[in-house]
């Protein structure tokens, strides 16, 4: 399992000057150390580094069948790019500069294993300004954590269990819950079963006021890092 390092740090309650402290190598194998002394093993890290004045978001304003435009509000420009199939006009996508040239964005730039290009992206007007680069994690580790030395723990099947216990291990405070999330006040789900008999128990998931779109910018980093592919906002809610 891969987890982002960024991502666990968004479930603790530290300042952004003293969570940054932990971003460095010697700080992160300090960690692992701890971590695999105490909880569970983790088998190996990356490092990722990505440099924010190569990156550009882009809205696309014109497409022909040997080329497409995109417009950047950051540089005030508009940008020719490759040809692209799934590139709709009027969808914003994320590009970067290779020497003097322009180029999409692919899974592998995000430290992806997986092929391909990176999906559309849901971002308003500041953001697409260039606004999106601020507090942004352009600096990551990925801990890859040996799925058997936590198959007991279904806690730490995920960002928010091994939070837990790394804001234990070095006395930080968990963000409380409620925080990340919102309440919902639902009493009853319809299923659509027939008969009780049929299913004993079923579980559901919530998701109210929500259309689908296109990736938020800030998910699709982070399913992309941690080698899931995004898609747009429904499938990366589940997710």
């Amino acid at each position: 399992m891969k987890l982002s390092l960024a991502w666990i740090f968004d479930h603790i309650k530290i300042s952004r000057l003293e969570r940054n402290k932990f971003f460095n190598k010697t700080k992160v194998i300090d960690l692992v150390k701890k971590f695999n002394n105490t909880v569970a093993e983790i088998e190996d890290f990356t490092e990722i580094n990505l440099n924010s004045k190569d990156l550009v978001l882009v809205n696309i304003i014109k497409k022909n069948k040997s080329n497409i435009i995109g417009e950047s509000l950051e540089l005030k420009k508009e940008i020719k790019l490759s040809f692209r199939s799934d590139a709709k006009l009027n969808n914003i996508y994320l590009i970067k500069k290779n020497k003097t040239k322009w180029e999409w964005v692919s899974l592998l730039d995000l430290n992806s294993s997986k092929d391909g290009l990176l999906t559309s992206l849901s971002c308003n007007g500041k953001l697409l300004a260039g606004d999106w680069k601020k507090d942004f994690d352009f600096k990551d580790y990925i801990l890859e954590i040996d799925n058997k030395s936590i198959t007991h723990r279904p806690d730490l099947w995920g960002h928010r269990g091994i939070a837990r216990e790394i804001a234990a291990i070095y006395n930080l405070k968990l963000k409380d819950i409620n925080s990340l999330v919102s309440k919902l006040n639902i009493n009853k789900v319809k299923t659509g079963l027939k008969s009780v008999s049929a299913c004993n128990k079923f579980a559901t998931y919530f998701i109210q006021d929500i259309k689908n779109q296109s990736s938020l910018l800030d998910m699709a980093f982070k399913l992309a890092k941690t080698d899931n592919r995004p898609i747009d906002l429904l499938v990366d809610l589940t997710n």
